[in-house]
């Protein structure tokens, strides 16, 4: 059996990234790098993650007075790790540091934090995506980029306007429920067809 490895650095025990970050450009961010190396890899981040991953999330449809509220309810260990993340700038260093190099420190944020915990990379990821498809549409941008630039987590289910901060998601309606995509059935319609004529090829 291996031993147990307790708090790790993730930063200072990968000379890969740490080289990989110096040949791209980074290292004026050493400093962030090496505090959240060490953040990453605390003993009791893993066990957060331990956690989250055995507490999936759950829909609560209802409430206690049968008003239907459709909430999904996460685990106490998912957001204490969304909050880490968020408090980094995992989802927005780059683009709260634009500058030469903040790119790969922000494949390095993203790199170390995978490795206690995937699962919140998933709403991370997107958001930092979304950035730059939102400043091609001001109107919507302009209200939603302050929000996914912040350094605050909000885990209250209440409207994003009435958050300091906020993360996106992708939304798709998958009739057999969870999130296996893959498992999901498809019907290719022409443009201008109605319900009931699918497209044939020809």
């Amino acid at each position: 059996m291996p031993p147990h490895l307790g708090d790790q650095d993730l930063w200072l025990n990968d000379a890969a990234v740490r080289e990989g970050v110096a040949r791209e450009g980074g290292s004026w961010a050493g400093a962030k790098l090496a505090a959240f190396g060490k953040i990453a890899g605390a003993a009791d981040i893993y066990e957060k993650a331990d956690l989250a991953n055995k507490h999936t999330s759950e829909l609560k449809a209802f409430d206690r007075n049968g008003m239907r509220i459709n909430r999904a309810e996460c685990h106490p260990a998912y957001h204490d790790l969304m909050a880490v993340a968020i408090q980094n700038e995992v989802p927005n260093f780059a683009w709260n540091h634009p500058k030469p190099g903040a790119q790969v420190v922000h494949a390095a944020l993203s790199y170390m934090f995978n490795q206690p915990e995937g699962g919140v990379l998933c709403p991370v990821a997107m958001t930092y995506a979304m950035v730059p498809a939102l400043r091609t549409t001001p109107n919507v941008g302009d209200a939603w980029i302050p929000r996914l630039l912040s350094t605050s987590y909000d885990p209250r289910d209440i409207p994003a306007g009435e958050k300091p901060g906020a993360t996106m998601g992708m939304f798709m309606t998958e009739k057999q429920g969870s999130s296996d995509v893959r498992s999901n059935a498809t019907q290719a319609m022409a443009v201008g067809a109605t319900t009931g004529q699918p497209f044939k090829r020809s």
